[in-house]
């Protein structure tokens, strides 16, 4: 896969062979991929000749392409809720498949941007099993650190005190996670949500996962 020129998000492009006879358009630097942890995004033009307009691809629908695309960089992690769910209905992935993407995204980028709170990903992978029902039955998610999730702390982005696991989940948890999802943990907050950058004294800031440099901003920024 070689490199064009362009800007280093939206126009370095690679193009690789797909089954037949498509070809793989990946939009996104090698340097924005090692820099920022990000996967390419990913068109795919379904025919061979000059001229086919592309159509962006999720999870393909022929499987020699999905994984052709995989081998191109292009996964699950690229999927929002509702294409994960369609993915899942079509049985083209498990939801213990998706839920072990998602945790391998996170271990993968997180030391770099602070926005995890609290995993708790064995109880995801053993959750990953038997999903609640719901329309979002396995598709993975994180909580906020100000919500009460039940076997989780809720440490509101502060030092200041030492939480204990809820007994039970809150009421927003309660309505949220009953749609199916599967919680990795607690994202980062600014302590007690009172500032609007999580900018954690111990942990350092939550940083954008476009430009580290910067900060993601918010009382939610870990979301």
């Amino acid at each position: 896969m070689t490199a064009a020129s362009g800007t280093e998000f939206d126009r370095a492009t690679a193009v690789t062979p797909l089954a037949d006879g498509a070809s793989a358009v990946v939009v996104a630097s090698e340097e924005a991929v090692r820099r920022y942890g990000l996967t390419p995004r990913a068109r795919v033009v379904t025919g061979a000749s000059a001229g086919v307009s592309p159509h962006v691809m999720g999870i393909g629908p022929v499987p020699a392409t999905e994984k052709a695309l995989a081998r191109a960089g292009w996964g699950v992690g690229d999927l929002d809720a509702v294409g994960l769910v369609a993915a899942l209905h079509a049985g083209r992935v498990s939801v213990p498949e998706v839920v072990e993407a998602a945790i391998a995204r996170t271990e993968a980028v997180d030391p770099l941007l602070n926005a995890v709170a609290f995993r708790a990903f064995d109880r995801a992978r053993v959750e990953a099993r038997e999903p609640r029902d719901g329309f979002f039955a396995g598709v993975p998610t994180f909580v906020k650190d100000n919500v009460d999730v039940a076997g989780m702390p809720t440490q509101q982005g502060s030092d200041a005190f030492v939480a204990r696991p809820a007994r039970a989940d809150g009421d927003f948890a309660r309505m949220y996670l009953d749609t199916g999802l599967v919680p990795l943990g607690k994202s980062q907050l600014s302590e007690f949500g009172f500032s609007a950058a999580a900018e954690h004294v111990r942990i350092g800031p939550v940083r954008s996962p476009w430009h580290r440099d910067h900060s993601a901003g918010a009382s939610s920024a870990g979301s």
